[in-house]
């Protein structure tokens, strides 16, 4: 099963907002053996982010962007769930930013703040770069330095 739904402002707006929310159900068939059933995975999202411009032009952006991860476990009614490997967790990013652009280029320049909940409970921070520029009429030169969480989940 799988749900998504959000709203944002349009394009160019002044000030600029999103927020998305989705659901996603995993279920496994079997657990470890044919005998017992799988796994269920609850994963709740949220992406929530708000930019205003400003400047002479309105050629610079200030913004905060927000990403949730929620992972929740259910395990069938006959087994113990103390050995699988599977616990509820909390994944988040925080990623503020501050970008200018100008005629054929644009330069983003922010940082990422994220943690993991749980047994493996863990703080990361990254930066969060993005740069690019038009070269020629049909070629643009990018380079961006990021970071981010991959999920590890069921």
């Amino acid at each position: 099963i799988n749900g998504y739904a959000g709203v944002k402002s349009k394009e160019g707006t002044t000030v600029g907002y999103l927020m998305d929310f989705e659901f996603n159900r995993f279920t496994q068939k079997y657990g470890w053996v044919t005998d017992i059933d799988g796994i269920q995975e609850n994963k709740i999202t949220i992406n929530a982010g708000i930019s205003g411009r400003f400047g002479n032009e309105n050629n610079q952006t200030a913004g905060l962007y927000g990403k949730m991860n929620y992972f929740n476990y259910k395990y069938p009614s006959d087994i113990n769930d103390t050995g699988l490997g599977y616990q509820n967790y909390l994944e988040a990013t925080i990623s503020p930013y501050y970008q200018i652009q100008g005629d054929g280029w644009k330069v983003l320049l922010g940082v990422n703040a994220m943690i993991i909940t749980g047994d493996s409970s863990k703080f990361f921070a990254s930066p969060n770069i993005e740069a690019e520029a038009k070269i020629a009429d049909k070629t643009v030169f990018y380079l961006n330095a990021t970071g981010e969480i991959q999920s590890n989940d069921a």
